[in-house]
């Protein structure tokens, strides 16, 4: 399935060291778990190892990664409205919890249950059993409000709202149609040819709108499936807005840049770009 490309987290990692970020302080994770088990893919943990060999990982598979855990007293408290099911008090991973500062790295991806999976849901890979949060963002879920959404909770938790500094949205290629994509696949938005695109904001917010609506465009995606977004806004968050019909925003400052690489991506600090 479509997952995290190696290029950009290394030109991450070469702009983190650039600024003077000791090489062995920089860690890498994903620790979803729950009905699945997420993996760190190998092949994104030789590639990245083979340019900076003292990069950390945290995942919960064995071999690649170190096996640091969820902290036994910083959790995401759930508001949950009355008379929908109980979320219990979920345990953040160490990795996060012992962070100065994070970068959120999602992919842009359409999603099967919840429409889009960006920045926000990106986080199911920050905190322990991600699948009790389900039901209050699967759109086909009995349980699902529109005016209740768990993504919200985990955001505002402090170790998520104060901690990021960046959100880069990774649209090189991206999944067009499903979370479940196998191969990517052209997108008529962007001329049948991959978007070849990085998204960059420190606005979780508007980052998530502006790749809400490269996805949409692909065919459109369920009604609600910004709903999280809307509440997002509403808790002071961040920036809610779609484009018009020119494709133009009014409140988020969206701007294109477009760059040639004679290099490999790897060489270059994070740009944004668009091809």
């Amino acid at each position: 399935m479509i997952d995290a490309l190696p290029q950009p987290v290394n030109s991450v990692i070469r702009g983190l060291k650039a600024i003077g970020v000791p090489e062995n302080n920089i860690w890498v994770y994903d620790v979803t778990n729950g009905w699945h088990s997420g993996q760190m893919p190998a092949r994104l943990v030789a590639q990245v190892t083979s340019l900076y060999p003292n990069i950390q990982f945290h995942s919960n598979e064995s071999g690649c990664s170190i096996a640091l855990g969820y902290s036994s007293t910083e959790r995401i408290h759930f508001s949950i409205p009355s008379g929908k099911p109980a979320i219990s008090h979920r345990p953040i991973c160490n990795a996060l919890v012992g962070a100065s500062y994070l970068i959120n790295m999602p992919i842009m991806k359409k999603h099967g249950m919840a429409g889009v999976t960006l920045g926000f849901k990106n986080h199911f890979g920050s905190f322990d059993s991600c699948q009790l949060v389900h039901w209050s963002v699967d759109l086909g879920d009995g349980e699902y409000v529109p005016t209740y959404n768990g993504l919200v909770d985990i955001y505002d938790n402090a170790h998520f709202k104060n901690k990021t500094v960046l959100t880069l949205g990774d649209g090189l290629y991206g999944a067009r149609i499903n979370n479940y994509d196998k191969v990517p696949s052209p997108w008529p938005t962007f001329g049948n040819k991959s978007p070849n695109s990085l998204f960059f904001s420190i606005d979780p917010v508007a980052i998530d709108c502006v790749m809400y609506d490269f996805l949409d465009a692909e065919g459109g995606v369920p009604a609600g499936s910004d709903d999280y977004l809307k509440l997002a806004n509403a808790h002071g968050l961040g920036s809610f807005e779609h484009w018009d019909a020119a494709r133009q925003y009014h409140t988020i400052d969206y701007r294109r840049i477009q760059v040639s690489l004679t290099l490999p991506l790897h060489t270059y600090l994070p740009l944004i770009c668009r091809d």
